[in-house]
Formats: C-alpha cells, structure tokens, sequence
C-alpha cells in the first residue's frame, strides 16, 4: 500500500514535472512573439505620417541625378545659402547650375531671390524646406 502510494505520488509529480517544463519553454516564445506584435503595431502607428513623407521624397529623389543627390547633400550643411557660396567639389558651375534648377523644379529645394528694380544684380537664395530635412538626411544618408 505504501509503495503504490509513493509511485502514485512520483507519477503525479513527474506529470506535473513535465507539465512544467513544457510551459517554462513554451512561455517565453509565447510572450516574446506578442511584445512583437505590440512592438510592429506601435512602430507602424508612429511611422505613418513620416512614412508617407518619406515615400513622397523618394518619389522626388528618383527623379534625381547624381549632380542632384550631390547639391542635396550640400544643401543639408546650410539653412539657406546664395548662389555664389555653392561650391561642390569636382562639379562645374554650370552643373550646379543645372542641378539646383531642378531640385528647385521638382520641389526639393525652394529659391528666393533678392536684388533692385535698378540694379543688374541678382541673388538667388536656396534651401530645403524645414518639414523635409531631417527625412531627407536619414533618406540621402542611404544613397
């Protein structure tokens, strides 16, 4: 009577054992996988609307060239910068020239430009508009 006790009382623990330590492998996995989708769910809730502005700059950036990427790297060092302080190693005057005009046309870069009714002497100024800087570092960064 007594032994079949004890091997009534070692079978239970020993289920119960095996019980155990499936569930202490099994747990983790089980937590792990729903802090993921937690974890996505949030991501993607404060991505969205930098998410949408990226997509839109990389629409703009494939229509880019090289001298483009170029003067839009530059342009990341300055606020706003005249015509004549745009100087991009190994790239001609004329190829800046060409490249700001179209950052300017495609929208990447915004101009201003400043002189007298009177006077023959114009200046453009550039920049990158504010809300696109810091997508545009991360996304020019890649390239």
């Amino acid at each position: 009577m007594l032994y079949a006790a004890l091997l009534g009382v070692v079978l239970f623990g020993f289920g119960w054992g095996i019980a155990f330590f499936v569930s202490l492998l099994r747990a983790p996995a089980q937590l792990d996988a729903e802090c993921q989708q937690q974890v996505q769910k949030l991501a993607a809730e404060l991505e969205l609307p930098d998410k949408a502005l990226a997509d839109y700059l990389i629409g703009l950036l494939n229509q880019t060239e090289d001298a483009e990427i170029k003067v839009m790297k530059f342009m990341l060092f300055h606020e706003e910068i005249d015509r004549p302080h745009i100087k991009i190693p190994k790239m001609e005057w004329k190829e800046i020239d060409v490249a700001l005009r179209h950052c300017v046309e495609i929208g990447l870069l915004c101009i201003r430009s400043e002189g007298s009714a009177g006077s023959f002497l114009w200046m453009n100024f550039y920049w990158i508009p504010p809300e696109f800087r810091e997508t545009l570092k991360r996304l020019l960064r890649r390239a």
